[in-house]
């Protein structure tokens, strides 16, 4: 399955800024996007930072790479 997400620059730097004031490590923080239902034509999301888990429980998830998260 093809997904293209795009996240602006300010979305990033808001993101990161919200990671370094919770003291999370960058290369082991996830930045969730989650499709949680459907109402009529629209959809509902949520968002928010976990930390990454081992591979079997992220079997099901889609992973994108953001380069400024890369540091």
């Amino acid at each position: 399955m093809d997904v293209e997400l795009e996240v602006t620059e300010s979305a990033i730097d808001k993101i990161f800024s919200v990671i370094q004031s919770e003291d999370m490590i960058p290369e082991q923080t996830l930045f969730r996007l989650r499709v949680t239902g459907q109402n009529g034509t629209e959809f509902e999301y949520q968002m928010g930072l976990d930390e990454k888990k081992n591979e079997i429980e992220h079997r099901l998830d889609s992973f994108f790479d953001l380069e400024k998260f890369d540091m």
